[in-house]
């Protein structure tokens, strides 16, 4: 039995293909290179993840994972989320739903840019008062709406204006679809992680940072 509810696993580009179905080969086959190659990787460490939580085989776990879907599970399996920086790929398990984002924390982007066109005023106004530099701050708010659009199932380009992040109240809130998600920010090696949850505990909750293996 599973006694925790929320797990993730940050895992290296660099590990070999080694689980998967049929039915995620076939939706692969059309993609480029690049594409295949990190489509079929995630769908590999899914698998093996998954295998070890639940005690079966890789290739028995009930993932609907097949290419152009949101990866999902049956309800009694939980849910999961993925999340892909430049050398890992972020998986999330959790009792409830969940969103989840990673990115280098040494990542170079123009920050003041990306936060005037995207971030509202108030959101502008913590993070020019923060002492961290302002890469990091529009980073950590960019990972927590990037979750919280992933718990809803949305997309990047429709609904990053919509969300905005109280990250002292750890809330995000979607004021167009009147919902709200529970949010949290790591920091764990060279990374920038971020968590949207249903979950009203999820600030207290520890963060269970696992190995793949």
């Amino acid at each position: 039995m599973i006694k925790k509810d929320l797990l993730i696993w940050i895992i290296p580009k660099n590990n070999s293909i080694k689980y998967i179905s049929k039915i995620e080969e076939e939706s692969a086959a059309k993609l480029n290179s690049k594409k295949r190659i990190e489509f079929l990787n995630s769908r590999s460490y899914l698998r093996q993840i998954l295998s070890n939580l639940f005690n079966m085989s890789p290739l028995e776990v009930p993932l609907h994972g097949q290419y152009g879907i949101i990866p999902y599970l049956p309800n009694k399996f939980g849910y999961i989320s993925l999340s892909h920086c430049e050398n890992a790929t972020l998986i999330g398990w959790s009792r409830n739903k969940l969103g989840v984002d990673i990115e280098k924390r040494e990542r170079k982007f123009n920050a003041e840019k990306l936060m005037n066109r995207y971030y509202f005023p108030k959101e502008q106004k913590k993070i020019l008062k923060n002492n961290e530099p302002i890469r990091v701050n529009v980073m950590k708010y960019w990972v927590l709406k990037e979750a919280s659009i992933k718990l809803q199932h949305g997309k990047i380009a429709k609904d990053l204006l919509s969300w905005e992040i109280d990250i002292n109240g750890n809330k995000a809130y979607n004021y167009k679809l009147k919902m709200h998600a529970h949010i949290k920010n790591i920091f764990h090696e060279e990374w920038i992680i971020g968590i949207a949850s249903d979950l009203l505990m999820l600030k207290k909750m520890d963060t269970i940072i696992c190995n793949m293996i």
